[in-house]
């Protein structure tokens, strides 16, 4: 692997840029006080285009220079405004102006064409970018790299079919009397970020949703599985102001053919991003800012204002934005006091930049890794739909917050462990036992040794299900796809050595192979090194990576089911059941749990929660959409689980924002309690807002309904069970069949104590009696359907939040339950079982759980673990055997399941 620069002529490369001589001038301009940078050059005579200097006046003064170099009669900046920008700088369309104007005896002439690229040329589609400098010196010094790498790219031929093509530059005085850089491009067309997010107005600010290209490129991955309607699934940001859309897109109506050339896009985008950074590497260029909107691509046929067409028969990406880029001679010249963190995008930049003693541009053993990184970034955003890959769970952001404000840990510290747990979850980085790595940090920090570390290897199917929990989509990823896995993970590297090299890259087989045939059984074929990557014997078998297939074939590696007491093993769960409670040998039997499918959103090496626990499997369903919430403050917790159906639109809307839309009003009560003021009635007023809460969440889902695309989730709805503890008071309210039981304790006459379920919610199921005239009295009915009672035939609960088509035949009204302290600890029976080691918890799950296991079953499993731990991971581990007897038994659902200690 390459690690160091290739020889270059840094002579060469100075010589050729006259423009070089401008940083003294601009420098003078730029410190009005006299006082120039001490690395301003005077390496050349003036740019070409200003002309001698008058003999009579002698040369000009650097603000004259710069007066006498604005092009505006040259360039003219098309449509009124800039169409796009950021904090440094902003792009207008421009064209030439080729002005013709008077010459000597009537004749005419063309102003200032001396150089190539120069020529005029008045039908060439191009762009200005303007540089903020006035924001500071390190403005004008971006804007100098980026013409310095245009013009050393613009020398060869065949960057032109890698790299946007730079074509002049600029200063000018701008209307402040401050200078301004302006740099002229061909127009490469839009950027990746534009072609992946589609902008919508909310209000007065935008909001991004996936667009129709991102789910071509992302079925194309999903091995070209059919999608029915009833698996469609939630793009999120919802945008309040688009009504449903009256058409639908093709590739839903194809989605054979979008899955095809969608698999085929995404690998000609990579490669060729991948191609132009092989060829920057070469000559000893670092590109250091590598992200969607600095490739800007164009298609065929050609997107017309802003919309992609139905069908695209190729692709052509660009790499752009050197204002970030570093080889040896920009090291020297272009940056005043070195690289800094303000040229880089956090988002894409490695973790070496990030940790140690303090900052660094990048690996110094192996600079190119930085880019190297930065396209696994790009590739997992590709996959994902979302700029923000490194993120965690909320369960993880919670208990990790958690537990580090207690330290002391700062919103940096904080921010640094967050990012940390997410590459762990990805298997990115894996912290060991051994002295100093727990994290990469030392003792004192409060991130050191923040967690006890339980996953002792890295897999590549690790990395799958990380990708997996991330799928907006639901919908995995094909065979076809392993060498597009391997390739991704293995740019994303921890050690930046061990991280692919950009020709590596594309030898890799995702790139080489042949066929299709090749890539699907590529695990047996994979490049020598594979087998020094740690874990990656073990990971790639072919059975491993796509979850469809993992879930159907997880229960049958169970084939032993032991009786505790006797120690009868059986081949199957029901006779081990059968045998232990018949004989009254065990309530539960044993078996290997390290078979069965991880929680989702369980963070492995976190420390958990000493008194709540959440695990989330998608089970043996194709698509998740199940989703969950866990807030954990200073002075409340709040939990949610939120069981969708018909699309995850409504379920994923729900568990994003109903704890923000209800959390202002519930912490107040506590004031109202401790204060003793307004007491009468405050119950009743909780009811009451919660009852309004949960119809302003039915209003706010029908809203994100309207703006998924194509109307594809219009049929899209969640039941929501909630639970909202503080140290005086609970709340807990539910709306469908999603379910929450209290253990409740009491003694037999031979004064043994015993545990017994108290269910605090209500089964909201159209079968119900009560369920059913509520029902017809909204002008419904319900009839059996598979045999099961159903509204209307299709839906078997009876209250819902969204389900837009179903909606005025269902009810939102929650069954809301709030109890003081005193009143928990009544009915849990501990005023009369005043045992500390006799805990109250509650336990809040989805469908998938109750499907299979009835109240007592489930009290009595949770009890038994917590019972038994002694480590303090009693409420995690609860969730999580509970999880996973719930699939031993058979459930056929998404599982979520949420273990709570109240007292």
């Amino acid at each position: 692997m390459t690690t160091t620069a290739p020889p270059h002529d840094n002579d060469d490369r100075q010589v050729s840029f006259r423009w070089w001589s401008w940083v003294s001038h601009i420098s003078q301009i730029f410190h009005d006080d006299g006082e120039g940078h001490d690395d301003a050059r005077e390496l050349a005579s003036p740019n070409d285009a200003i002309g001698p200097p008058d003999a009579a006046t002698g040369p000009p003064s650097p603000r004259d220079r710069l007066k006498s170099t604005y092009r505006s009669i040259i360039y003219e900046e098309d449509g009124g405004r800039p169409f796009a920008g950021g904090s440094h700088g902003e792009i207008w369309r421009a064209r030439r102006r080729c002005p013709i104007i008077a010459g000597g005896q009537g004749g005419t002439k063309i102003v200032n064409v001396t150089k190539a690229y120069h020529s005029c040329d008045d039908g060439r589609d191009l762009i200005v970018k303007r540089l903020k400098i006035e924001r500071g010196y390190f403005v004008l010094e971006a804007g100098l790299r980026e013409v310095y790498f245009g013009e050393l790219l613009a020398r060869e031929v065949e960057s032109s079919s890698l790299f946007t093509t730079y074509v002049d530059h600029f200063f000018r005085e701008g209307t402040t009397n401050v200078a301004e850089l302006w740099i002229v491009f061909e127009n490469a067309g839009a950027s990746l970020r534009s072609f992946l997010y589609t902008a919508v107005d909310a209000g007065g600010y935008m909001l991004f949703q996936h667009s129709a290209f991102w789910r071509r490129l992302r079925r194309g991955i999903a091995g070209g599985r059919r999608e029915s309607h009833d698996e469609a699934v939630a793009l999120f940001h919802p945008n309040h102001n688009i009504r449903p859309h009256d058409h639908v897109h093709e590739e839903t109506r194809n989605p054979e053919r979008g899955s095809t050339e969608g698999r085929a896009l995404l690998r000609e985008v990579l490669k060729q991003l991948i191609t132009a950074v092989a060829f920057l590497h070469e000559r000893g260029i670092v590109h250091r800012d590598i992200k969607p909107s600095n490739i800007m691509c164009k298609t065929t046929p050609a997107t017309e204002n802003g919309s992609i067409p139905r069908r695209i028969d190729a692709i052509r990406c660009l790499l752009g934005d050197f204002s970030s880029a570093w080889d040896d001679f920009s090291s020297r010249n272009l940056y005043v006091n070195g690289p800094s963190s303000k040229e880089q995008t956090d988002d894409y930049a490695p973790p070496e930049v990030f940790f140690g003693s303090s900052w660094i541009p990048f690996f110094s053993e192996n600079p190119f890794s930085y880019d190297s990184w930065s396209i696994g970034v790009v590739a997992l955003e590709l996959l994902l739909g979302t700029p923000s890959v490194f993120s965690v769970d909320q369960r993880t952001t919670a208990l990790l917050t958690y537990r580090l404000k207690k330290e002391g840990a700062s919103s940096l510290d904080i921010q640094r462990a967050l990012y940390l747990a997410a590459l762990s979850q990805f298997c990115i980085f894996v912290p060991t036992e051994s002295e100093g790595k727990s994290w990469p940090l030392r003792r004192g920090d409060p991130l050191y040794d923040v967690n006890f570390v339980k996953k002792k290897k890295c897999t590549l199917n690790d990395f799958h299900s990380a990708l997996r929990a991330r799928d907006p989509l639901g919908i995995g990823f094909g065979d076809d796809e392993n060498a597009l896995l391997h390739l991704v993970w293995r740019l994303l590297a921890w050690d930046p050595l061990e991280r692919f090299s950009a020709s590596e890259a594309l030898d890799h087989p995702y790139f080489t192979a042949q066929s299709s045939h090749d890539l699907r059984f590529l695990p047996t074929k994979l490049p020598a090194d594979a087998a020094t990557v740690p874990g990656i014997h073990n990971a790639l078998e072919h059975q491993t990576l796509d979850p469809k297939h993992d879930m159907s074939s997880d229960i049958s590696t169970i084939t032993e089911f032991l009786c505790p007491k006797c120690g009868k093993i059986f081949a199957d769960h029901n006779s081990c059941q059968r045998h232990a409670r018949t004989r009254k040998h065990a309530a539960f039997c044993t078996y290997d749990r390290t078979q069965l499918p991880p929680c989702l959103n369980a963070h492995s090496m976190l420390p958990t929660h000493p008194t709540s626990g959440y695990c989330d499997i998608q089970g043996r369903r194709k698509t998740i959409e199940d989703f969950h919430t866990v807030h954990l403050g200073p002075t409340h917790q709040f939990y949610g689980v939120f069981d969708g159906h018909l699309g995850n639109l409504a379920s994923k809307y729900a568990a994003s924002s109903f704890y923000t839309e209800i959390e202002e009003y519930l912490s107040n009560i506590d004031d109202r309690i401790r204060n003793q003021t307004s007491l009468v009635g405050w119950q009743e007023d909780v009811k009451t807002q919660i009852i309004q809460s949960f119809e302003d969440l039915h209003l706010g889902i029908i809203e994100a309904v309207a703006s998924s695309p194509g109307g594809i989730m219009d049929e899209s709805g969640t039941t929501a069970t909630i639970l909202y503890v503080t140290s005086l008071w609970l709340l807990l309210a539910n709306v469908g069949d999603s379910r929450a039981v209290m253990s409740q304790w009491a003694v037999n006459e031979k004064g043994i104590e015993y545990i017994t379920p108290m269910q605090l919610t209500m089964d909201h199921i159209a079968s119900l009696d009560e369920e059913r005239m509520q029902v017809q009295e909204k002008g419904g009915f319900v009839s059996e359907s598979g045999g099961i009672d159903r509204v209307m035939g299709s839906l078997a609960v009876s209250r819902s939040l969204g389900d837009i088509k179903l909606a005025p035949f269902l009810s939102r009204t929650p069954h809301v339950i709030v109890m003081t302290n005193d009143e928990v600890l009544t009915e849990c029976g501990k005023k009369r079982i005043p045992d500390d080691s006799l805990p109250c918890f509650i336990i809040l799950a989805s469908d998938g759980l109750w499907d299979v296991m009835n109240n007592q079953e489930v009290v009595d499993l949770a009890w038994q673990v917590i019972k038994g731990n002694k480590n303090g991971t009693a409420y995690q581990d609860a969730a999580e055997v509970l999880t996973q007897e719930a699939y031993v038994r058979g459930s056929s659902d998404n599982i979520g399941v949420c273990v709570v200690a109240i007292t």
